[in-house]
């Protein structure tokens, strides 16, 4: 379920087909599916506010540390970074939503309702009655399965430590790359890896809105950028370092 969830954010316009496809291959297994759409679901919210809040903390602490090294570059950090604020604003508000909809308050029937007579008046949805009561049952099953989670405390706090150790696990990738193929680098180890996470960040938010299959293109521009011309000069080695 994992591999199909990355596998469909990698191929799909803002990464929007992990999710549903996850929730399909847990339908399929015979999972009911009101728990299918949760289970992917509260990975993607908690996964989502843990990153946020790591991305909100690397931005903060992590933007004045990085060195000047001439004015063109440092324009071309400012857009990026402004680029990157975007991204971050976005993600912010896409969690709040999430948070909304496990709250209870925000889904209702009537909403439900209108969203379904919409989809049957274009004729994308066949039966009315039907598909109102399947979606509210979802909804409802849904709710009950976050409720469930914010009452195991211990198990909700074991996730949101494993979010942490994967977002982090994910974003130090660059300092092995840039140790892999660099020759000469005046930084102390520390500094290195934290510069390498904020940079992943900037790379990873200046991408986030576009609609482009696995954010292909900017992430491109953005880590040969930072990582070819900046601080983190690997030189004719940032071709070999990008395909790593």
């Amino acid at each position: 379920v994992a591999v199909v969830g990355k596998y469909y954010d990698n191929v799909t316009p803002f990464a929007v087909g992990g999710q549903p496809m996850q929730i399909v291959t847990l339908a399929k297994n015979g999972i009911s599916p009101g728990v299918s759409t949760s289970i992917p679901i509260i990975k993607m919210m908690i996964n989502s506010i843990v990153n946020m809040l790591l991305v909100v903390l690397f931005f903060v602490f992590g933007l004045p540390r990085i060195p000047q090294t001439s004015a063109f570059n440092d324009l071309l950090l400012i857009i990026l970074e402004v680029l990157g604020v975007i991204g971050l604003i976005i993600t912010v508000v896409v969690t709040l939503f999430m948070v909304l909809i496990s709250s209870g308050n925000f889904v209702t029937r009537s909403l439900i309702s209108k969203v379904i007579k919409f989809g049957y008046r274009i004729k994308l949805v066949k039966n009315y009655r039907q598909s109102l009561k399947k979606t509210v049952n979802q909804v409802a099953e849904y709710r009950s399965s976050m409720k469930y989670l914010w009452k195991k405390k211990k198990l909700l706090l074991k996730m949101i430590l494993l979010c942490v150790v994967e977002c982090l696990t994910y974003a130090v990738m660059p300092y092995f790359v840039v140790m892999a193929f660099s020759t000469s680098i005046d930084l102390s180890p520390i500094m290195l890896i934290f510069i390498c996470i904020v940079q992943h960040y900037i790379c990873a938010m200046a991408n986030s809105f576009l609609p482009l299959p696995g954010g292909t293109g900017l992430m491109e521009i953005s880590f040969i950028f930072l990582f070819g011309a900046g601080v983190i000069n690997l030189g004719d080695s940032i071709v070999w370092a990008l395909l790593a």
